[in-house]
């Protein structure tokens, strides 16, 4: 059933129209503004989801021995998934679902007395009509649409804000740089700001839909295909939070050379921003003999002088003594980071720490975030570091 219709006839036969005007008032210029998240959930049901997939997963199914239009109708299948998700959680466009609704727009805005529909969050736009009455059409727009009962609860649940759309840096290993910068324009993007650490390791700032789309590209040819890995500096679930969290991870090293066969001391520095509570669990801020100060922190990838392979081996192993009854958590404040110093010859990489100069990237795990009533864990990755030893 299409409510929007109806409540339109319902508007002009009570007579009760709230954009009604006044008797002896001047027309004045209008702009009709919505919230790009309703529209999308409106029109995004099941059953029109459904109509948009089912051609690409049944083409997909059939398309076995022809590798290229496999990977074409993939891309297209997570490109509209990653669509779908931007534009009910975040501020993404919604002019091709508005396209659906075309014909009504004129009477729409004849009826709302607007000479144009733009989205509340395209801040460009709006500048442009800073002394322009504001309308919110926001309803009017879902009537048409004709979303269920359980649609509707679900937008007028949606929060103030939308989620931004981040770009973050990504640890990629496995695949070189100039592999990556060739898929990216498949992805629909251009060349990314990359930071190598290794022939086949390197950091790439974008935003989580074109990393998704690249690795999925990447996976499907047959150049480092089965081990490459994606990582983005922050892992987690933001579905459960209305924002990412805002805090960073920063290794530096005491000195920039190091004697053979001594202890090669790295800070690692939590810093978090005033956006939520940010907690980190381990067992010691300074070395011990026990390692308790690796606990819940890793080294991803030590990468030496002439070598073009991650070389590291293992993970210093933890041996809590009885004594030691619980971890400790820290609490990290804006104005309080949390510094761990770490010995880096206690993790076992291939052919040991012998002279050279060496590149390595820390990962601090299961850094705890919070807000009100949602909590949830992510992981942080360190910029790549340089060290030498003679």
């Amino acid at each position: 059933m299409r409510i929007g219709r109806l409540s339109v006839v319902a508007i002009c036969v009570l007579g009760s129209s709230p954009f009604a005007l006044p008797a002896g008032a001047e027309e004045k210029a209008r702009v009709g503004v919505y919230d790009s998240r309703a529209i999308a959930l409106a029109y995004w049901t099941g059953e029109r989801i459904d109509e948009h997939i089912t051609p690409l997963c049944q083409g997909i199914a059939n398309a076995s021995g022809d590798e290229q239009r496999e990977k074409e109708l993939r891309r297209k299948l997570l490109a509209h998934r990653w669509l779908r998700a931007k534009q009910t959680l975040c501020a993404a466009p919604v002019d091709d679902v508005l396209e659906h609704i075309k014909k009504e727009l004129p009477n729409l805005k004849r009826l709302a007395r607007i000479q144009a529909i733009i989205s509340k969050w395209d801040k460009k736009a709006l500048s442009r009509h800073k002394t322009t009455e504001l309308v919110d059409i926001t309803l009017l727009l879902v009537a048409e649409f004709g979303p269920p009962k359980e649609r509707l609860q679900d937008i007028w649940g949606l929060p103030e804000h939308p989620q931004p759309i981040v770009t973050r840096y990504y640890s990629v290993t496995h695949v070189s740089a100039s592999q990556m910068q060739a898929v990216l324009p498949s992805c629909g993007v251009g060349p990314c700001e990359i930071r190598t650490v290794g022939e086949m390791c390197f950091s790439i700032k974008a935003t989580p839909d074109v990393m998704d789309m690249a690795k999925m590209v990447i996976s499907a040819t047959k150049v480092k295909s089965q081990s490459v890995r994606i990582e983005p500096r922050f892992v987690g679930t933001p579905r459960a939070l209305p924002y990412p969290p805002s805090f960073t991870l920063e290794a530096a090293a005491k000195r920039s050379v190091f004697n053979s066969g001594r202890p090669l001391p790295i800070s690692i520095t939590l810093s978090n921003q005033p956006s939520m509570p940010v907690s980190f669990t381990t067992f010691s801020t300074e070395p011990n003999e026990w390692n308790g100060e690796t606990h819940n922190i890793s080294l991803v990838s030590v990468y030496r002088d002439g070598e073009k392979r991650n070389l590291h081996l293992s993970h210093p192993e933890v041996q809590v003594p009885r004594s030691v009854t619980n971890s400790i958590t820290y609490q990290v404040k804006p104005d309080h980071p949390l510094r761990i110093m770490l010995d880096v010859s206690k993790w076992k990489i291939e052919g040991d720490w012998v002279k050279g100069e060496y590149r390595l990237v820390f990962r601090m795990e299961r850094v705890r975030s919070e807000y009100k009533t949602w909590s949830d864990t992510w992981h942080a990755l360190s910029d790549p570091i340089t060290i030498r030893i003679e």
